[in-house]
């Protein structure tokens, strides 16, 4: 075998290249010359260390990685948690191409893989990206027609960069603000949601090398303590009236994907649930695409709902329930079920008769046609020739600030003293203390962007999993603080930042109620705001929680950190009665 360079020109790929067109002729014919290891090999997603624990994931060998994936035939590739193996955007396309070209000149049939990544919230696995504000702030907007615009940039970048999935629109309902997936949901409404859930789909499936992927179908949202993954006890009427129907309307803008929901609905794992995977979305949607499992979550029917035993026979029987239920392909990360393993399972499965090869065609037909669709048979690689002038453009900022605005929610602006003029917006001559978390004590690096930005953003738990170096990758835009030095005119600021410890998302356990941080104030950094809070006119003070996602997001109260209530009860002590305090929070 032999490590190859990216190819630039247009080729094409499998069958293909005997003269036959990419057609239905061609993926019947692929499929009839497939083992069913190799069919299975389509059916999986997989991270490269589910492959192998120390295989190296930024991809600098390509024979490496190219030779994992290639012995399994995978059928698809992703970055887990919104981290590609570079954050560079020319070195990602650049790594991935060389890696698709390598796979289709050693894979048994040539069969290009797509990739998946999570552009959940603008192009946030890039460093130097426009991203746009997360889901919460979205609804906020009401405002579908410009949330189209963001999505079409995200499309657009995701083309440029060889990465064909992503892991968006998620249509959940916000009903329960002590889950941690809370800040990716849309709206309570379900015709808010339903809105911008279809303009989301809409733009992104405008590119016809980019496929979408709706999730988590369904019932997701509505975990019955609040916790992440855990199961929903929903009515029909509530199922049926509220929970369903945003996601038939984005299922009718033609996703080319929809992934499942982790948990259980009603006692039932949404995986193993032929009801919700085909009589629901394939018969009453007529959802034609591609189901994809979330995250090990054929594994999860076994340690997290028990649905099956942990053993060999238990896990064969939930790769059998999944596949039997309507699921086409299954997200393997590291631990849990490993791609030999389910490759295997589905080998055993169609020879002991329990599986029909029959029924596995159906999902390799789907994924085979959904390449097609997206160009990968006629020229698998990527154009990146405008990559430069899409990462982080002029016209995709204005539409993140635009966004930004709109969603923006004033909750008081009453004058300070009566009959006065209302405490925003600043006139520019102020004198301004911001103070609240926004420095980790261990580098004296200020991080207050990981609160910004949140979860999702160059990391699934935020920006370098929290613990920023200088010069790390960081989302084009500014902060809250360099804003106000551009708005104070004849004005002054004094920033004093407190200590906000980022805790290691892997040292936090997913049911603890640590507020994604740890939050400190020093004796010398009160002394600081007792020091300039009697002549600020302006006291801006930052509240609100760390980066978060999923689990490690849980909370069992809302209420916020003592830290932060001591640090505004000092700036509430310290400043006179005329003065006016902004808090800005932080949080979803």
């Amino acid at each position: 075998m032999k490590a190859t360079g990216a190819a630039t020109a247009a080729t094409t790929v499998g069958l293909t290249a005997q003269g036959v067109a990419a057609d239905e002729h061609t993926v019947g014919a692929m499929l009839n010359d497939m083992s069913i290891a190799e069919k299975a090999g389509q059916m999986i997603q997989p991270v490269v260390n589910s492959l192998d624990p120390e295989a190296d994931s930024t991809f600098q060998d390509v024979s490496e990685i190219g030779d994992l994936i290639s012995e399994v035939a995978a059928g698809s590739l992703l970055s887990g948690g919104s981290l590609p193996p570079t954050t560079d955007p020319q070195e990602l396309v650049e790594k991935v191409d060389a890696l698709q070209e390598y796979m289709i000149d050693n894979s048994p049939h040539g069969i290009p893989f797509f990739y998946g990544v999570d552009a959940v919230h603008g192009a946030c696995y890039l460093d130097g990206a426009t991203v746009f504000p997360n889901r919460l702030n979205m609804g906020a907007t009401r405002d579908p027609e410009t949330i189209e615009r963001a999505e079409r940039h995200t499309a657009a970048v995701l083309e440029a960069t060889s990465c064909h999935e992503t892991f968006a629109p998620t249509i959940e309902l916000q009903r329960d603000p002590r889950w941690g997936r809370f800040f990716e949901g849309i709206s309570e409404d379900p015709k808010v949601l339903s809105d911008i859930s279809a303009a989301r789909t809409r733009a992104l499936e405008s590119n016809d090398r980019v496929t979408s992927t709706v999730k988590h179908f369904a019932g997701y949202e509505v975990p019955h303590n609040g916790n992440d993954r855990a199961a929903a006890n929903v009515s029909m009427r509530d199922l049926r009236e509220t929970l369903l129907p945003p996601f038939e309307v984005a299922i009718a803008e033609g996703p080319g994907m929809v992934m499942v929901n982790s948990g259980s609905v009603n006692g039932i794992p949404a995986h193993a649930s032929r009801w919700l995977l085909t009589d629901v979305l394939r018969e009453e949607y007529d959802f034609d695409g591609v189901v994809i499992s979330d995250w090990n979550d054929l594994f999860r029917m076994i340690d997290r709902h028990q649905y099956f035993p942990n053993t060999e026979d238990g896990r064969r029987s939930a790769v059998e329930a999944a596949i039997e239920a309507g699921l086409d392909m299954v997200m393997l990360g590291g631990g849990g079920l490993t791609p030999p393993e389910f490759i295997a399972h589905v080998q055993t499965l169609v020879s002991n008769g329990d599986l029909s090869e029959k029924r596995i065609d159906q999902s390799v037909r789907r994924i085979l046609q959904l390449k097609r669709s997206l160009g990968l048979f006629e020229n698998p690689y990527a154009d990146s020739s405008n990559l430069t002038s899409l990462v982080g453009n002029d016209e995709s900022m204005e539409v993140a600030t635009d966004l930004a605005r709109e969603s923006m929610v004033l909750l008081k602006n009453d004058p300070v003293t009566e009959g006065g003029p209302s405490a925003l917006p600043l006139s520019g001559t102020e004198n301004v203390l911001v103070t609240g978390p926004g420095i980790d004590p261990e580098t004296g690096i200020e991080n207050r962007i990981l609160m910004q930005y949140g979860g999702w953003t160059l990391g699934w738990q935020g920006i370098e999993g929290g613990s920023l170096t200088d010069g790390g990758p960081r989302p084009t835009g500014t902060t809250m603080v360099a804003e106000l030095e551009n708005a104070l005119g004849r004005g002054q600021l004094t920033h004093v930042p407190t200590n906000f410890d980022r805790s290691q998302w892997w040292s936090i356990p997913e049911d603890s109620t640590n507020e994604n941080g740890e939050y400190g104030f020093t004796d010398e950094q009160r002394s600081a705001v007792e020091s300039a809070a009697p002549d600020a006119d302006i006291a801006v003070v930052v509240l609100g929680e760390g980066p978060h996602n999923e689990g490690f997001g849980d909370r069992d109260t809302l209420r916020l950190p003592e830290t932060q209530r001591e640090i505004l009860r000092t700036v509430v002590e310290n400043t006179s009665d005329d003065t006016t305090i902004v808090g800005v929070e932080y949080a979803g």
